[in-house]
């Protein structure tokens, strides 16, 4: 029987759904209706050049209408050679913060726990905390305003240890740590009642502390990645099994600039250091989710998805204005190419005219350039 790849799936799908779509919408000044394949030509124009391999999603008004791919999802080096397609998983890198933000509003919203209520509760039992970890709200995590210290890597034993440290920055100054995400893995299945995590037992000895410790880490994973797949990603039919390492046969990789016959990177698997990074999406999972998210609202209650929006929870920028005066919100995700054999970077953008883009690159781009200003500089451009 012939079998096909989930990426080959996902186009199947893809055209079937933009051959239903039209691609004009009713976003433009005033309704008018502008042509959102328009908007994505000029994207696709401004980075193809400046990237190795990219994706591109346009949703709006709250349908799919367009979507580019190209250059190389894997090259010679890596064979076999073949291009980028928009059902092209990659390591998205720190846009999985967005869906963790979601996941953890969701059961917060569930069982009726106000965001600005301190979080403690909610860490494993037997962790020891300083003083001021009890302090911290889950808003101020979702801000990047709890205070943590820098560079705290996001694995069990470094997450347990920083809770011991405390709080060492002023709350109200905003200071982008991982670990606040990072802890939203242990959050999320206390705070929905997980029952699949293993107890520690009353005066337990280093060594029972360590072998429960070390069953802990991937139950809380588990526990994770299932409470997004039901409430995150099954909600809007992205796909089943989502994970944090590469699944599909012959993955896209990312690769860099300077070594461009070099061979690339998939990231490996993060399962037990995510929450704040990790996720394998496509720019087309990613568009879904964005409009899932904040136009059809199947994840979250719109008073719940606007606070994200409004108060900069799970984004790195909100309340930005485009130079056409259309407000944004923006996250961003990437593994450098200075410090790894590639790069990637992950882009998902809210314009509050219920434009939804997502675009995903496998390369570090060329000096000077930046996806970031090309998808604001060609929305202005096409909502002028």
């Amino acid at each position: 029987m012939k079998t096909f790849s989930n990426s080959v799936i996902s186009l199947l799908i893809l055209a079937a759904v933009l051959t239903a779509c039209e691609p004009t919408a009713n976003v433009g000044k005033n309704g008018k209706s502008l042509d959102v394949d328009a908007l994505a030509n000029d994207i696709e124009a401004r980075i193809k050049p400046d990237v190795m391999g990219y994706q591109i999603v346009v949703f709006a008004d709250g349908s799919l209408r367009a979507s580019r791919a190209g250059g190389n999802a894997r090259r010679a080096a890596d064979a076999p050679e073949r291009k980028m397609d928009v059902g092209d998983k990659i390591n998205v890198a720190s846009v999985s913060k967005t869906v963790t933000a979601a996941a953890l509003l969701h059961a917060l919203n569930a069982k009726n726990i106000n965001i600005d209520s301190t979080m403690w509760a909610y860490l494993p039992k037997h962790w020891p905390l300083h003083k001021s970890i009890k302090t911290i709200t889950f808003r101020q995590l979702l801000a990047m305003r709890s205070g943590f210290p820098k560079n705290v890597a996001s694995d069990y034993a470094s997450l347990k240890a920083a809770m011991v440290v405390g709080a060492t920055s002023p709350r109200l100054t905003f200071n982008y740590q991982n670990m606040n995400f990072a802890l939203m893995r242990f959050l999320i299945p206390n705070i929905a009642g997980s029952s699949s995590i293993t107890p520690m037992p009353a005066n337990a000895s280093a060594q029972k502390i360590s072998e429960v410790e070390q069953k802990q880490a991937q139950e809380y994973t588990d526990a994770y990645m299932n409470y997004c797949q039901l409430n995150v990603f099954d909600k809007i039919g992205i796909a089943p099994n989502m994970a944090c390492k590469p699944t599909d046969a012959n993955p896209a990789l990312c690769y860099k600039w300077a070594a461009p016959d070099g061979k690339g990177t998939d990231w490996g698997d993060m399962t037990l250091t995510n929450a704040e990074r990790g996720w394998n999406m496509s720019a087309l999972q990613m568009a879904t989710f964005m409009n899932a998210l904040h136009h059809t609202y199947k994840i979250l209650p719109k008073s719940v998805a606007d606070a994200m929006r409004r108060d900069t929870l799970g984004y790195d920028n909100a309340n930005i204005l485009t130079n056409t005066g259309v407000k944004y919100v923006k996250k961003n995700g990437g593994y450098p190419a200075s410090s790894n054999s590639g790069e990637v970077g992950a882009w998902l953008f809210g314009f509050e005219n219920e434009v939804y883009v997502a675009v995903l690159v496998n390369s570090d781009p060329k000096a000077g350039t930046s996806v970031w200003t090309d998808v604001v500089a060609a929305f202005d451009a096409w909502y002028n």
